[in-house]
């Protein structure tokens, strides 16, 4: 007879696993993508995840929206580039991912 006193369910933390790995996965490519377009629709599709699943999980995780990470992400980037290059407030909207 097994005494089993774990009431986890591994299957639900296998989920959660997942989840993790995937909102790890989508910080790295805003990381790396930034600059681009970036639709958070276009993205949860190509990682075969439906928006509104992403985005949800997304701000469960982070406490933060997926679109609201990104626009933070710029800025941060933004600012940097305004402390440490001699660009202009034009050129480094468009190298952060605001083009128009």
């Amino acid at each position: 007879m097994n005494n089993i006193t774990d009431n986890t369910n591994p299957f639900e933390s296998y989920s959660q696993k997942q989840i993790r790995e995937e909102i790890k996965l989508a910080k790295q490519y805003f990381e790396t993508h930034y600059s681009e377009d970036i639709s958070i629709e276009a993205y949860a599709s190509s990682r075969g995840m439906s928006a509104c699943w992403f985005r949800r999980n997304f701000r469960n995780i982070e406490m933060i929206s997926p679109l609201q990470y990104l626009i933070n992400l710029r800025l941060r980037r933004a600012m940097d580039l305004l402390k440490t290059s001699d660009y202009s407030i034009g050129e480094i909207s468009n190298m952060v991912g605001y083009n128009d």
